[in-house]
């Protein structure tokens, strides 16, 4: 059963959009837990003193922000990558679905007001972190492929 659902004939767009957002989500759920587990302990290394949390949002333009921001982009990573894999075309083509899918957050979000005010090098990383991660994440998957079909047409015998 589960090798017929892993088939490579069942390959769809929407199986790719289904992959790369569970991966998405999981790999951010992953990363914020590993932050608030090991965040007290870098804080008391870095500046020797018990960490006292933020009381309220956290300040986009400061360390903390940028961290949560570079947190956004590792997790696009595996969101692209399922993307590709699961895509019918192993092409960038699976991304649309997903840049789709960004573009009406990034909507939804601008009409909310959702937007937090930052310098314009924050503003741009804030906006393209996402479908740059997701683009890296399906490059990474078609180098890992490429890599995959090179060692095995030299090792013919395998397989």
């Amino acid at each position: 059963m589960l090798k017929r659902l892993l088939a490579a004939e069942k390959r769809t767009v929407l199986r790719s959009l289904v992959a790369g957002l569970f991966s998405h989500y999981a790999a951010v759920a992953a990363l914020i837990a590993l932050l608030w587990l090991l965040r007290p302990f870098v804080w008391a290394v870095l500046y020797g003193v018990p960490y006292q949390p933020n009381v309220g949002p956290v300040d986009p333009s400061s360390s903390e922000g940028t961290l949560l921001q570079v947190i956004g982009l590792l997790s696009w990573l595996p969101g692209g990558f399922a993307a590709a894999h699961w895509s019918p075309h192993r092409s960038l083509r699976c991304l649309l679905p997903i840049l789709s899918y960004l573009a009406c957050l990034t909507l939804l979000a601008v009409v909310a007001g959702e937007v937090p005010p930052m310098s314009p090098a924050r503003t741009a990383w804030y906006w393209l972190s996402a479908p740059m991660g997701a683009f890296l994440g399906a490059l990474l998957h078609q180098a890992t492929a490429a890599r995959q079909r090179a060692t095995s047409a030299l090792t013919p015998g395998e397989a």
